[in-house]
């Protein structure tokens, strides 16, 4: 019986140390995949843990969200929210923040966001101010807390799949021009002029528009 049991606590040690050998690959093998696409990452750009494939057939996730954690903490990748990180140029000052609307766009990315309000017309060239507080549009219900940024609800599908500045072009005709420093006609100008450059594309704004008010349909039908 004693040997049945020595052989019993052989067997439960040799069990427990392979777990933690997996355990070890399984973290190795993540940081490895993560440190990797980031290497491969541009600076100032956005990267999401869910964009890394997992090792192991869905098993190490926690595993590699552990490994953007500590190259957080190594100061390669900065984090902008739970699960959005962010690859800063490196500067005597220490990491260097993502700018505020384009961390705001991230972080939103599946909502079909875009700047909405004054941050609209600022985004599209038609007014010198600065918002001192950043809106984007969002389809549906966005419960994401970003500091310095509102957003707004919106109901309309047909945005899905439309660029900020195509967003931004739904958002002013909203507003009515309020916010455009530029005259009416010369806010048409500077429009047709991004569509030239293929900042943006009026046929798309177009089949958006018409999921919303009338007032955005009559202003899409002028510049289109």
């Amino acid at each position: 019986m004693f040997a049945s049991w020595k052989g019993l606590c052989f067997s439960s040690l040799i069990d427990l140390t392979f777990v933690r050998f997996l355990d070890y690959n399984l973290d190795m093998t993540a940081m490895g995949l993560v440190r990797e696409r980031v290497a491969n990452l541009p600076e100032r750009a956005f990267i999401r843990v869910a964009d890394v494939p997992t090792a192991i057939q869905g098993k190490n996730t926690g595993a590699k969200e552990q490994a953007f954690s500590r190259l957080a903490k190594a100061g390669q990748i900065a984090r902008i929210a739970k699960g959005l990180y962010w690859k800063a140029p490196k500067s005597r000052f220490g990491v260097v923040p993502p700018p505020r609307l384009e961390a705001a766009l991230a972080i939103a990315a599946d909502r079909a966001p875009g700047p909405s309000g004054p941050t609209a017309a600022a985004y599209l060239g038609l007014t010198t101010q600065i918002p001192a507080v950043q809106e984007l549009a969002v389809i549906g219900r966005e419960s994401t807390k970003f500091g310095g940024t509102v957003f707004r609800e919106r109901v309309n599908p047909k945005r899905d799949g439309l660029n900020p500045a195509e967003i931004a072009v739904l958002e002013i005709a909203r507003d009515r021009l309020r916010y455009c420093e530029t005259g009416r006609n010369q806010t048409v100008a500077r429009l047709r002029d991004l569509a030239e450059r293929g900042a943006i594309n009026l046929g798309q704004i177009k089949k958006a528009a018409a999921g919303e008010h009338r007032i955005v349909q009559d202003f899409v039908a002028l510049i289109a």
